[in-house]
């Protein structure tokens, strides 16, 4: 049965100047997107006059289970004090479990906030592999999940007591990236400096040799590679091994923007963590070097994201949504809004790095991200016009309607179980 969206200002993702029209749905896909579309008289048509119409929104780099609760209450206080024998603990299955279900939970907030497709790039006990065979077989309710199974550390390196994998050498990192794509890995993360300030200054972890073989072991299984580089060294170590994606690179310079647009690598940006916790973390016991290294970061990154468009780098944008108590699942699109603000770009501009380049980003700009015809119908319609005031899109009550490959999952804000 057919489906049209009619008479709303339709932002298709693109990048192209906002238009009204209709956008009409059949099979699953996207037919097309235009003005005054007629469809078959069995069509069902949704009035969408004085709503704005997007594709379905992607986050590239989300934590989707963490950042909830289940049993044990989980602060960066409460990480950063463990030993390395009391971390043990997050490897074990009933950990896995916990995140499993805290995961589900988050799935049903992501998706009503008008996200129908997310990628995972941290959890423990392969969690987000769970999670993502449980929506694709009906049993959750959730947006699409690419899941990384967890990362790779050097030996102590950052996130270590998270539940990433650590190891060393190039033999280690061949063997432990197997591993993960033996689990069914969508992607390759690796933790390719640590995050900022003090001893947390960004400094590079991993050589290019070792994050070239992670790299080449993906690849030639098909997948991608994802690094979390904040500091310009370690960020161009991670670029010249041949990942894919940078996430975060707060503070990546000219020479590291310019090798990354010579060799097409896309530059996640993730400006809400880092506001959040140069803002709100001290109330939440993070500790005082994170505050002030964040604090710090927020003086460039914004300089640093708008340098390295101008160079010719491709950014899409990531919520980094699952640090307790900060960046809060369903608020994905903070990180839409603040790049519209504080990079200084339009909502039609922020809300592409948000949909067809941030598909792209994750090789899936084939089937989703724009409002193409051909496309899987990933369609969300929220009340009000975003071009005037993309705000609206953190109203949760305004996000009406939400289509993923043509079946609607929320109904005038509601999921549809």
């Amino acid at each position: 049965m057919s489906i049209i969206i009619k008479g709303g200002k339709i932002i298709d993702g693109t990048g192209k100047e906002a238009f009204l029209g209709d956008v009409l749905i059949d099979d699953g896909r996207i037919l097309t997107a235009g003005l005054d579309i007629a469809g078959c008289s069995d069509a069902i048509v949704i009035d969408a006059a004085s709503h704005t119409i997007i594709p379905g929104l992607v986050d590239t780099h989300d934590h989707i289970c963490w950042g909830e609760t289940v049993d044990e209450p989980r602060s960066w206080t409460a990480f950063s004090q463990l030993t390395e024998k009391e971390a043990g603990f997050f490897d074990l299955t009933a950990k896995a479990g916990r995140d499993v279900a805290m995961g589900a939970y988050a799935c049903r907030k992501t998706l009503l906030a008008g996200f129908t497709t997310i990628r995972d790039v941290g959890c423990s006990g392969y969690s987000d592999i769970v999670l993502r065979e449980a929506v694709n077989n009906g049993f959750l309710v959730g947006p699409r999940i690419l899941a990384c199974g967890g990362g790779l550390a050097m030996t102590g390196g950052h996130a270590w007591y998270t539940g990433v994998v650590e190891a060393d050498g190039v033999d280690a990192l061949r063997v432990a990236t197997r591993r993960q794509l033996k689990a069914g890995a969508d992607l390759i993360k690796i933790f390719a400096t640590r995050a900022g300030g003090g001893e947390w200054s960004g400094g590079p972890e991993y050589s290019v040799e070792e994050m070239r073989v992670i790299c080449d072991e993906a690849r030639q299984r098909g997948k991608h590679t994802a690094a979390h580089a904040v500091g310009a060294e370690g960020i161009k170590r991670a670029v010249l091994a041949g990942v894919d994606t940078i996430e975060h690179g707060c503070l990546i310079d000219e020479e590291g923007a310019e090798l990354m647009a010579e060799r097409g690598t896309w530059l996640i940006s993730t400006l809400y963590p880092y506001e959040r916790q140069a803002t709100r973390a001290k109330q939440f016991g993070y500790p005082d070097h994170l505050v002030i290294s964040s604090s710090e970061i927020m003086k460039v990154y914004p300089d640093n994201l708008r340098m390295a468009a101008h160079k010719g780098v491709k950014i899409a944008l990531g919520s980094d949504c699952g640090m307790p108590d900060l960046t809060l699942h369903g608020e994905n699109a903070l990180e839409i809004v603040l790049y519209s603000k504080l990079v200084g770009v339009s909502a039609v501009e922020a809300i592409h790095r948000a949909t067809g380049a941030a598909a792209e980003a994750i090789k899936l700009g084939q089937e989703i991200g724009t409002l193409t015809p051909g496309k899987l119908a990933d369609v969300v319609v929220v009340e009000g016009d975003l071009e005037a005031d993309l705000s609206i899109l953190l109203q949760r009550e305004k996000i009406k309607h939400v289509f993923q490959s043509g079946v609607q999952s929320v109904k005038d804000g509601r999921l549809i179980v």
